[in-house]
């Protein structure tokens, strides 16, 4: 089966970091951080190519994540 890739980027104050990995086409959000060793992550807004994500929705394609703080902007 073919594997998508997933650039997952944390903008967390505490956990700023850029990652790559391989998922198959499916997977929920939930599984591919836990992959990425981003678990117990609370109060933030996870987005998935432009859109809003909860954790139980599937990736169905290549694209990126990114992990933003509910309180963000200036």
């Amino acid at each position: 089966m073919k594997q998508i890739t997933i650039e997952i980027q944390c903008r967390l104050p505490a956990d700023k970091k850029t990652l790559s990995l391989q998922a198959s086409p499916g997977a929920t959000v939930a599984e591919v951080l836990a992959e990425a060793g981003l678990t117990g992550i609370s109060e933030a807004i996870v987005v998935y190519n432009g859109q809003a994500v909860c954790p139980d929705d599937k990736l169905t394609a290549d694209g990126v994540i990114i992990i933003l703080p509910l309180l963000c902007g200036g």
